[in-house]
C-alpha cells in the first residue's frame, strides 16, 4: 500500500528529527515553509494521548485529532513555543521537566522557533559532534545560559529548534557555550 501524503510528510519530519538529534548543531530540512507549519508537523510526529503537551492554543487545536493531553509547562513532556520569551521571563532555570536520576529520559523536549544563521553564535561539544560545532541562531545568550543552568547530564531537557524550513537539535548531553568570533 502506498503511504498517504500525510504519512510521507511524517516520515520526512521524523527522519530529519532523528538526524538532527544524532548530529547536534546541524540543520536538516523539513517539508514545511513556515514556523507554525513546522511546529505542527513536529508535533504531529511526536505527540499522542500518552504524553503531556503544552503549546499555543492554535497548535493544540490543530492536534485535536491526535487527542493531546494538555498540561502546564512543568508537567509537559513536550513544550512548543514560537520564541524563547516565555522562558526568559522566569529568570533562573526554566520550569521544564528535567527527569530524575532513575529515569533521566523523562525530561521534557522543548521545540522552539528560532532564526538560523544570524544572532548569537554558540559552540557545541559532546556526543554526535566530532570535535566541536559552531551554530548561530536568533536565540539570545540568556537562553543558552538558562538552558545550561537547567542541564546537568543525565538530567535536563532536549532542545529542538526550527526556523520553519529546517530543524536543529541540541540534546541535554551536549555542552553549549557562547562563542564570539
Amino acid at each position: 500500500m502506498t503511504p498517504s501524503l500525510r504519512e510521507r510528510r511524517a516520515q520526512e519530519v521524523f527522519r530529519s528529527l532523528l538526524l538532527a538529534t544524532s548530529y547536534p548543531g546541524r540543520p536538516y530540512p523539513l517539508p514545511t515553509r513556515s514556523l507554525r507549519s513546522a511546529l505542527q508537523a513536529i508535533a504531529e510526529c511526536l505527540v499522542d494521548q500518552r504524553v503531556g503537551v503544552w503549546g499555543p492554543g492554535w497548535l493544540l487545536e490543530a492536534l485535536r485529532e491526535q487527542n493531546p493531553r494538555a498540561v502546564p509547562i512543568p508537567e509537559a513532556d513536550f513544550v512548543f513555543l514560537e520564541g524563547p520569551e516565555p522562558l526568559l521571563q522566569e529568570g533562573g532555570a526554566p520550569p521544564l521537566k528535567r527527569g530524575s536520576p532513575i529515569a533521566p529520559e523523562t525530561g521534557a523536549t522543548l521545540v522552539l522557533g528560532a532564526r538560523f544563521g544570524a544572532g548569537t553564535q554558540v559552540r557545541l561539544r559532546g556526543p554526535g559532534i566530532p570535535g566541536e560545532a559552531l551554530f548561530r541562531s536568533s536565540l539570545p545568550a540568556e537562553f543558552w545560559a538558562m538552558r545550561n543552568r537547567a542541564v546537568g547530564y543525565p538530567l535536563g531537557f532536549e532542545v529542538v529548534l526550527t526556523d520553519g524550513l529546517s530543524v536543529v537539535a541540541v540534546p541535554r548531553g551536549v555542552e553549549v557555550e557562547p562563542w564570539d568570533t
